[in-house]
């Protein structure tokens, strides 16, 4: 490896922080799984909303239930005007875009941004409404093929806005995830690097080889992805229920992936927190008692 891969392999591993999926593919695609969800969740809802306004003397409860659904169409309808019912998958295809990615500068001290995107070509984009047992998305590298499972809403329970707005922002944290594999997967190809980028330094001590494919939260490539979607998940529950600092001491605790590096690999434990921490403060969250 040439003296500008080893310079670059160093800054993607030592520098990569929560390692960023390419935006503006994140961006263009995310609009179309809202979309494509939006307008999924939206035929479900007008038919609902057909079946209570064929009852002659609705009950308090299902007025109550008329008003939701009307919130919950309203919600729908900021992404799209247009209902569409898919009874396993949507699909489609998009190129592969690296505008305002950080690392561009990195990738082009080796190859030209525009024939890296050339070689790519384009990924596809699978939304599955079939549920899938062994897991919620994937990045199939050797198909170009990101396949997310989308969170349906359960309308035998209250809350149904509420739902939505949830079962939305987890299935687009799924794609970031695996937007941050395709990522990983760019620069390790364009700088010809010996390991996957985005993964705990070597020089620290963090990555260690290993026979054998190890548990999901050990891997390296799993590393920032999983622990940007920690940061994302306690975002979204302290903003729920509150109090920090509780909150913060039994997430480190008990929450799989941080139980899983502190009982194995303690020393990526130690990053971890150092970085779920930093990621928190970032997003406005600062913890009481930690110095970031």
């Amino acid at each position: 490896m040439n003296q500008a891969k080893r310079v670059a392999y160093r800054y993607m591993h030592r520098q990569a922080g929560v390692f960023e999926a390419p935006p503006a593919m994140l961006k263009t695609i995310g609009q179309w799984v809202s979309q494509v969800f939006a307008g999924h969740t939206l035929v479900q809802v007008k038919a609902l909303l057909l079946w209570h306004g064929l009852q002659e003397d609705p009950t308090p409860t299902e007025q109550v239930a008329i008003v939701e659904l009307k919130l919950l169409q309203r919600e729908c309808e900021k992404y799209t005007k247009v209902g569409k019912t898919y009874r396993t998958r949507a699909q489609k295809d998009f190129a592969v875009d690296l505008k305002r990615w950080r690392y561009v500068s990195d990738i082009e001290r080796q190859q030209d941004i525009a024939s890296v995107e050339r070689d790519w070509e384009n990924i596809k984009v699978i939304l599955n409404f079939k549920r899938y047992r062994r897991s919620v998305g994937e990045w199939r590298r050797g198909k170009k093929q990101i396949r997310i499972d989308a969170r349906e809403l359960n309308f035998l329970k209250k809350g149904w806005v509420e739902q939505f707005h949830h079962a939305l922002s987890e299935t687009l944290r799924t794609l970031r995830h695996e937007l941050q594999h395709v990522g990983q997967d760019i620069i390790t190809e364009a700088l010809e690097l010996p390991s996957e980028a985005g993964t705990p330094a070597e020089e620290l001590g963090l990555a260690k080889p290993t026979r054998g494919r190890k548990p999901h939260p050990l891997r390296e490539a799993e590393f920032y992805t999983r622990l940007a979607d920690e940061i994302e998940q306690y975002v979204y529950h302290v903003r729920r229920h509150g109090n920090k600092r509780e909150h913060f001491d039994d997430w480190i605790k008990d929450r799989e992936f941080f139980k899983a590096l502190r009982r194995k690999e303690p020393a990526k434990w130690r990053k971890a927190v150092e970085e779920f921490t930093k990621g928190l403060s970032d997003r406005g969250i600062d913890i009481p008692g930690k110095e970031h």
